[in-house]
């Protein structure tokens, strides 16, 4: 980790903590230090809320493909999951229309990780995840129902 620019960045703001994937990589790939944060606030009882956001440029790429390169299968396998099952995981998602949602991983070959697979239909509808999943095509935050304006 690089002391001047960390990969996460906290503050607090009352009860609600806001913490920014901030990694040097403008499209902020996952790093261990985003568990070690949600896991640490998480723990702290006068936080009652927590605000997930990302760069200007990206929420979060997910896994670092480029640091996995050297690790073993098992290594690199337990490391996987990625910003779209991030976002899954919150309980209210704010997107720009242009956003880009999607499991590249497949491209790999490899299942989506961290519950990917059981979210996403729930979140995306069975119609745009049989055109995700099975080509690694990415839908825009405007394409997805649960984004889109009324």
């Amino acid at each position: 980790m690089n002391d001047r620019h960390p990969p996460v960045r906290t503050a607090h703001d009352d009860r609600v903590a806001v913490v920014t994937l901030a990694s040097a990589n403008p499209l902020n790939p996952l790093a261990d230090d985003l568990v070690v944060e949600l896991l640490r606030i998480d723990a702290d009882p006068a936080i009652r809320a927590t605000v997930l956001t990302g760069s200007s440029k990206a929420f979060a790429t997910g896994a670092d493909v480029e640091a996995m390169a050297p690790l073993h299968y098992a290594t690199a396998f337990r490391a996987l999951g990625g910003g779209c099952e991030l976002a899954m995981m919150c309980d209210v998602v704010v997107a720009a229309e242009d956003a880009r949602f999607g499991q590249p991983e497949v491209v790999l070959g490899l299942v989506p990780g961290a519950g990917g697979t059981q979210r996403l239909p729930r979140a995306a509808g069975k119609s745009l995840v049989m055109q995700m999943c099975p080509t690694a095509a990415p839908i825009r935050a405007a394409e997805d129902p649960a984004f889109a304006d009324e």
